[in-house]
This record gives structure tokens, sequence and C-alpha cells, in this order.
């Protein structure tokens, strides 16, 4: 979608935006050397998941993060992060009120 055409539905309608996420995917941790599937094409990637690459996938995910943070308030989007572990409705309600 482009800029413009994202502009004009956030203007004529309300936007919330909820992100959905594994809590090991904000707070990874060392795993050593992992096999990973991707659900898409069926490849298989064996990794080492280590401090470094910690660093790495945090920065990066920081990043996207951050330029979503920059989308949403450029188009008074509201937002919720809500991890799979925990109960949505406390995060969720306050949205609708």
């Amino acid at each position: 979608m482009t800029e413009m055409l994202k502009s004009v539905y956030a203007q004529r309608h309300e936007v919330i935006a909820v992100i959905v996420r594994h809590t090991e995917e904000d707070f990874p941790r060392k795993l050593g050397e992992v096999l990973l599937h991707d659900p898409k094409s069926t490849k298989e990637h064996k990794t080492f998941f280590a401090q470094k690459s910690i660093r790495r996938y945090t920065a990066h995910r920081e990043a996207h993060d951050a330029r979503l943070a920059e989308h949403f308030a450029r188009y008074d989007i509201r937002s919720v992060k809500i991890y799979t572990d925990e109960s949505p409705l406390n995060k969720l309600l306050p949205l609708f009120r």
C-alpha cells in the first residue's frame, strides 16, 4: 500500500494494530546450535544462536519496532503488543473504550 493510501485510510477509519509475539522474540536466550524451519519454503537453516547473534537480532528487532512506532505515530494508529503467554483481554479492553 502506498504512503498516500495509508494516510487516507488512517484518516477515514480508526486503525488499531495488534502485535502478537512470543516472549522469546523480545527476550531471546542462548540456544547454541539450532535448526530453523521456514514454513513458507520448507527450507531448513542450521545456525548457532549465541550472545553475538542475540545482540544482532535484538538490534534488528529494535530498529523494526522503531520504524513501526514511527509509522503508527504518523498515522495516529493505536497499537498494543501482546505476548502469546499472557491474557490478551487486559490489554485489548482499554483499546476499545
